[in-house]
């Protein structure tokens, strides 16, 4: 299913209250808000999506209207379409049409009127101009309807309902070329409605409403093939959903395939989201001062994204690709564990998400004959899931039909000797061999050299790779030998990474320092910079991907330096391309790993993006 997620924004681009956004098929983007404070004046800022990248362009110093509530749509022609009540005691609703030039919005192109009393307005228009707006009565929660036709800059209002068609607060509605529409609002007591209508000349035709979640400040945005995807407000944090209209009802999907239908992807309130189809928008405020932040997302299935692409990836291969990773990736479990706890997607979910490196650290339990996953050694050891459940969430995968590559890096074992590293092979391979990759041979090509057409032939693969001194078992075809790019015999790796982490709980530390330690600078971009695809003690051999640790590492607690470091993953890697010795960046390494947005950066580094 394709879908966006949005992920820890990055810091502010400005200051006020109820951000409202809109984006057009060229990856134009209009944001409406209003001043901090009682002040009521709006303000606007353009934008533009490259990629996943949201990067805005341009904004108005002085307000260029007063009022209240400013939702705003946008047209393929740039045109903009703004609604906002007016506060005061007599409230009533007004719009705008304006044109956006260039990095501003030109007002003076378009009217402004006022067109019906009320407050807390929504509005949206799809590809044939039909403008659709709902908003409330000034006094109470009935929910009234509007409908429009766009023309240019020039809006005619057609229709508009008499009576109240249902009740509710805080409405955000959606529409596409086919008439169908979507709205959101909240109850007034933390609960969520949707309703689903179609458009019908001059009037929006109701067909169901039904209860879906709890919380407020609900936002709706609606593609073309009927997809939804919805944002809102629980506390002092920001949700989304993502479902399917289907007849008079939307189909909700657990899109992470971990049982929840709503899922956190940030701290805030009061979020709006916007799509164009291929990728979604969405803004919103702090939850603690006047900050307003935003990010893209790619609408994408991620559990595919090398499958629907290997027209263009098929030939490449893993040295000529990027994949995201996940640092320490079975350490998703609660408990005692959150100590250690790096990921809250297990191994299923990190896999649909579209992860496709994997760092796993297995210690051995003798007493119980058993293997664990675990983080860190000696009295610091914390204990994860068990060796078989995670191998378990890659055959549920595998068994799905996904013709994806995992490559699954196993080290840093715990309690281990030749005997129990041999267990741990049987295992692995009872488990998930039926995946493995076996064409490799000594004579043949390195890993990393390899196709993905022939590591995907006709279904997923499991590409196992085993640090350390121990012997892989003879019998064994499909586990293969990894070294890291410092290891003394980094010749016996039949895959060779560059893996050094900063060992630092601060970003610009992790990110850039160039201070030079053991010879190398800390920060990773000036890692990379240096990076020229040989091993460091033995230059003769191919070091064969290079591993971008974008993580900071404190000695527990590690959620809040993630969301440091996962905010800022995107906006970093759109300026970082091949270095001077050629070389691209390989692994994007990541804690917590759906909050950084690696699949979505990964896809268009490999220009895969839709």
């Amino acid at each position: 299913m394709r879908y966006p997620f949005f992920g820890i924004s990055p810091d502010q681009y400005d200051v006020g209250v109820n951000p409202s956004c809109a984006i057009n098929a060229s990856g134009v983007v209009v944001e409406i808000h209003k001043a901090q404070g009682p002040a009521d004046w709006l303000y606007w800022w353009v934008g533009q999506v490259n990629g996943v990248t949201l990067r805005w362009t341009g904004h108005d110093t002085n307000k260029f209207d007063t009022g209240y509530n400013p939702p705003v749509a946008l047209t393929n022609d740039n045109v903009v379409l703004q609604v906002h009540d007016s506060g005061g005691v007599t409230l009533n609703c007004w719009y705008s049409t304006g044109k956006v030039s260039g990095n501003r919005i030109d007002w003076k192109a378009g009217e402004k009127g006022k067109y019906s009393g009320g407050r807390d307005p929504t509005v949206a228009v799809n590809k044939n101009g039909v403008v659709v707006e709902v908003h409330n009565r000034e006094v109470g929660d009935p929910l009234f309807w509007s409908v429009g036709q766009l023309s240019g800059t020039k809006l005619k209002w057609t229709g508009h309902d008499k009576n109240s068609f249902g009740s509710g607060f805080n409405p955000s509605i959606a529409v596409n070329s086919a008439g169908v529409v979507v709205l959101v609002q909240d109850s007034g007591l933390s609960k969520l409605w949707y309703w689903i209508g179609q458009v019908q000349g001059t009037k929006i035709n109701w067909i169901g409403n039904f209860e879906y979640d709890s919380g407020s400040n609900p936002s709706v945005a609606l593609t073309e093939d009927n997809y939804v995807f919805e944002v809102h407000q629980g506390g002092a944090s920001v949700y989304q959903r993502v479902g399917r209209v289907n007849g008079n009802r939307i189909d909700w999907n657990d899109y992470f395939g971990n049982g929840s239908l709503s899922n956190y992807f940030d701290d805030g309130i009061t979020p709006q989201t916007a799509t164009n189809g291929k990728v979604a928008i969405q803004t919103h405020s702090s939850e603690v001062i006047w900050t307003m932040h935003a990010d893209a997302s790619l609408v994408v299935d991620r559990a595919s994204w090398m499958q629907d692409h290997l027209n263009v990836l098929g030939t490449k291969t893993l040295r000529q690709i990027a994949v995201p990773g996940s640092h320490d990736a079975g350490m998703y479990v609660y408990g005692l564990a959150t100590l250690g706890k790096t990921q809250d997607l297990n191994i299923y979910s990190q896999l649909v998400d579209g992860v496709r490196y994997f760092d796993l650290r297995p210690q051995y339990k003798s007493k119980t004959d058993e293997f664990v996953i675990h983080h860190g050694e000696g009295v610091l050891n914390v204990e994860g899931p068990k060796l078989d459940e995670v191998l378990d969430q890659i055959a549920r995968f595998m068994r799905e039909g996904h013709r994806e590559l995992a490559v699954l890096k196993f080290s840093h074992y715990e309690d281990f000797d030749q005997a129990a590293f041999g267990k741990m092979c049987d295992r692995i391979n009872a488990k998930i061999g039926a995946w493995f990759y076996t064409g490799w041979s000594a004579s043949g090509k390195r890993l990393a050299d390899t196709p993905l057409n022939d590591y995907l032939g006709s279904r997923g693969t499991a590409l196992v790779v085993c640090d350390g001194s121990y012997t892989i078992p003879a019998n064994i075809k499909g586990i293969y030998v990894y070294r890291d790019w410092e290891a003394d015999d980094p010749q016996s790796g039949q895959l060779t990474v560059f893996d050094i982490y900063s060992k630092t709980t601060d970003f610009d530390v992790m990110a850039y320092s160039t201070e030079i330690v053991d010879g190398l600078p800390r920060g990773q971009i000036p890692k990379f910079n240096q990076f020229n695809g040989r091993c460091k003690k033995k230059p003769d051999v191919p070091c064969d991907l290079f591993l971008l640790s974008w993580t900071l590492t404190p000695p527990t607690a590690v959620w809040p330096f993630s969301r440091i470091a996962n905010k800022n993953l995107v906006n970093n890697m759109d300026a970082v391309g091949k270095n001077a010795a050629g070389q691209i960046v390989n692994i994007l390494y990541v804690d917590y790993v759906e909050y950084a947005r690696g699949t979505d950066v990964a896809m268009v580094r490999n220009g895969i993006a839709p």
